[in-house]
C-alpha cells in the first residue's frame, strides 16, 4: 500500500489547495500500512449490513422477534447500535491517526475524529434500514448499497465539511458538527421505525 505518489491528487495536501503533496515520513507510512488496516477489518471478517437481518430472515429468527412481544422497532434499534459498535468503533481512531499521518495538526485531526464519531451512528442506522428492506433477498448487498448510499452521502458531506473547516474556516466547524449530529439523531428516531415496518411487511 503506497500512501503517496508523485502528483497524487488524493493526498490531503492537494485536497487543501497545495500544488504538490508531501511524502509521508517513515513512521507515518508505517502507521498507514500496518496499524490502520488492522483497525478497519476485524480478524474474523467484516460485519456487513447484509448480514444484519439477512440471516434472521433465512433461519426463522424474524418470526421469533414478531412473536416475542417486544417492540420490533426497539429490536431493530438494538441491532443497529450493536452494528455501530461492531463496525464503526474504529472510525474516529482511524480518522485521528490518519489525519496525523497525513500532516494535519492535532486540533484539526481531533475535529475530524469527532465529526466521524458523530456520523457513525447515522451511517449504521441508515445501513440497518437498508438491510431490513433487502433482508432475505438474493444479491442483497447491491440493493443495500443502492438504498443506503444516497442517504449516507449528505451525512458524510457534513462530516467532511467539519474536517475541512477545521483547516480553512474554523467558524464553520460548529455548524457542520451540529448538522452531522442532527442527521444522526434524525436517523436514530426514524430508521428503527422504517426497519421494523420493512420487516413486518416481509413477515406478512
Amino acid at each position: 500500500m503506497s500512501a503517496y505518489k508523485e502528483g497524487d491528487p488524493t493526498t490531503l495536501s492537494r485536497l487543501y489547495g497545495r500544488s504538490v503533496g508531501k511524502p509521508l515520513r517513515a513512521r507515518q507510512q508505517g502507521l498507514v500500512d500496518n496499524l490502520l488496516p488492522g483497525l478497519a477489518v476485524p480478524a474474523d471478517g467484516p460485519v456487513t449490513a447484509e448480514r444484519l437481518f439477512g440471516e434472521d430472515a433465512s433461519d426463522g429468527t424474524l418470526e421469533l422477534y414478531a412473536l416475542s412481544g417486544q417492540s420490533l422497532a426497539l429490536t431493530c434499534l438494538v441491532k443497529a447500535l450493536a452494528f455501530t459498535a461492531a463496525v464503526f468503533w474504529p472510525l474516529p481512531a482511524i480518522a485521528f491517526f490518519g489525519a496525523l499521518a497525513y500532516g494535519l495538526e492535532a486540533g484539526p485531526a481531533l475535529i475530524t475524529a469527532l465529526a466521524l464519531a458523530l456520523a457513525a451512528p447515522g451511517l449504521a442506522l441508515v445501513a440497518s434500514f437498508a438491510g431490513a428492506l433487502a433482508a432475505g433477498l438474493k444479491r442483497a448487498g447491491l440493493l443495500i448499497a443502492l438504498i443506503a448510499a444516497p442517504l449516507q452521502v449528505p451525512l458524510l458531506i457534513f462530516a467532511a465539511g467539519a474536517a475541512r473547516s477545521a483547516v480553512e474556516r474554523p467558524d464553520l466547524v460548529i455548524p457542520n458538527l451540529m448538522m452531522t449530529a442532527a442527521y444522526s439523531l434524525a436517523a436514530l428516531a426514524l430508521a428503527p421505525i422504517g426497519a421494523a415496518a420493512a420487516l413486518r411487511a416481509r413477515l406478512e
